[in-house]
Formats: structure tokens, sequence, C-alpha cells
């Protein structure tokens, strides 16, 4: 069973947003368990407005993180996620030490980019593999992306931090999805937050074969 831990030193970021929209299309490439161990409990808020069993959400925390991945994998899935919380700096380094790939979600902007560097710094000292997620998008611009996104890639190279092609874009469908208590795919199937989901899944995918 592979594990991605979804983390970042700074709330806001989309963590739980993109748990949400990815964990379904891990649960059709071969079951998937969302763990949610952020104390807000979006995930799970999320999950009571679904008429779907699937993907299933579980709460979690620190001290009993291990024995539920212990379990998932028996039960077969393929995959796990977890939804670590913003500050609680134990249950978000038990979450890395039992990921196979630590994504962290980054607003292109300086603060969030600052933020990014702690969550960076934490994986490197656990010998964790990281990736960062650029989120909150403006749409691409005539001949690529826009200037924004560019200037982010640009200071996340600059600390050594490696980072997905695929972003996730400032769409609405995005936040209609979750009010339904469905995912971007559900919710506009072939839409361009849909297929943004999609993109961005095969990668992290990939990443952790």
């Amino acid at each position: 069973m592979k594990v991605l831990a979804m983390a970042s030193r700074k709330g806001g970021s989309s963590k739980t947003t993109i748990c949400v929209h990815l964990a379904g299309l891990a649960d059709a490439d071969g079951g998937c368990v969302l763990l949610d161990a952020d104390p807000q409990a979006s995930a799970s808020v999320w999950y009571e407005l679904r008429q779907a069993e699937r993907p299933l959400v579980v709460p979690t925390d620190a001290t009993n993180l291990h024995s539920i991945l212990a379990a998932v994998e028996a039960e077969g899935f393929q995959y796990a996620m977890i939804d670590c919380p913003p500050h609680n700096e134990a249950s978000i380094s038990e979450a890395m030490r039992a990921a196979h790939l630590v994504a962290v979600p980054i607003r292109p902007s300086l603060f969030d980019l600052r933020a990014a560097e702690a969550t960076f710094s934490m994986a490197r000292a656990l010998k964790r593999p990281a990736i960062g997620i650029l989120t909150g998008t403006p749409p691409p611009m005539t001949g690529g992306e826009a200037s924004i996104v560019r200037e982010a890639r640009s200071y996340l190279d600059a600390i050594g931090a490696d980072v997905c092609t695929a972003t996730i874009g400032q769409r609405a469908a995005f936040s209609h999805a979750l009010l339904s208590g469905s995912n971007a795919a559900e919710y506009e199937p072939g839409g361009k937050a849909a297929r943004e989901a999609a993109a961005l899944w095969r990668e992290l995918k990939d990443l952790m074969q």
C-alpha cells in the first residue's frame, strides 16, 4: 500500500481540498482511504454530505495513525492519504514517517512560499521525499503559465524543492463540488477542474511507484 501525506505548516493551503478531489481517483485505482488527521475535520464534514460510501474517510491522530494504516492495508486498499493538521508538529511528523511521498500544497504568494520552506525542511530532516503542489493558481496565459506561477516555481527551485508540473487552479467547480459532497470528477466530469485533478493524481501516483 502506498501512503501519501498532504502536509503544510500553514493553514488555508488547500490540503483538504486536494485530498478530497484526489481520493476518489485513487479509490478507482485500487481503493483509497482518506485519513482525516486535521482537528478541523473538514474531510469528515465533506464525507457526511456524501451519498456514496467510497472513498472512505476515517478520523485519526498521531496516537492511532499506524494502527489504522495497518488495518487499511490488511483490507487490501492500495492507497491511503493523510490530511495533516497545519500546526501539530507531532502529527505531521508521524504522517511523514509513514508516507511514501509528502505532498506540500502551496499558493503562489510570498507568505505561502516562505511557510512552505518549513514543511520541506521537516520532510528533509525525516528523510522523506517531498514535492510541492501549486494551488489556487490563475488560469494559464497565452504562451504558458501566469507570471506569478513561474515566479513561484523559480522561488521553490532556488530552495531546492521539487514541484509538480500539474497545478490546481482557482476554479469554482472545486468549491461547488465540496458543497455537494462530491469531487470535481463527479460534479463536472470532463471539466477543467476534473482534468486538473486527474493530471495531478497521475503525477503523484507515478512518483509513489
